[in-house]
């Protein structure tokens, strides 16, 4: 009577298929969590670049510092300023800097020029147009705010 040895674990093949599988599902993981992770930062400058400009209209409107307000874009960061025009480092003015992977990318604004300025009494802008927002590995994620004349602010 022969007896048949009975071996149990994983051969070599298996255990090579399976590391294989697992470090294509945690390949596939991280790039979906990247791609999901960066568009949650556009949408983060998306919404604070509308915070910013709704809080300069209801500080003009209110006269916050007997003054208008204003908000000036550049491609790394966004400043409330008070004022008619906009001033490098006045301690008044909140500065927003925009993430490293997210720029500002253009600004189409009436009249030419990087700031919006609200008018006293009305919060109406000469400034209306719009602001774009993305990705810098990624162009085709963009964020768009749009600034009309009455001083209201929408993403699009």
């Amino acid at each position: 009577m022969s007896r048949i040895a009975h071996h149990s674990g994983f051969t070599l093949i298996e255990i090579i298929v399976s590391i294989g599988i697992d470090t294509l599902l945690m390949f596939i993981a991280v790039v979906a969590w990247s791609s999901i992770s960066a568009r949650s930062r556009s949408e983060d400058v998306q919404t604070r670049v509308i915070s910013l400009l709704r809080e300069g209209r209801e500080k003009t409107l209110a006269r916050v510092g007997a003054s208008s307000w204003g908000v000036h874009f550049e491609a790394t960061q966004i400043t409330l300023f008070p004022g008619t025009s906009f001033v490098v480092g006045l301690a008044s003015s909140t500065v927003y800097a925009v993430p490293g992977d997210v720029r500002i990318t253009w600004w189409a604004l009436s009249g030419g020029g990087a700031d919006v300025l609200f008018q006293s009494f009305t919060g109406e802008t000469r400034q209306d147009g719009l602001v774009s927002i993305q990705r810098l590995n990624d162009t085709s994620v963009e964020k768009k705010v749009r600034v009309y004349s009455s001083g209201y602010v929408e993403g699009i």
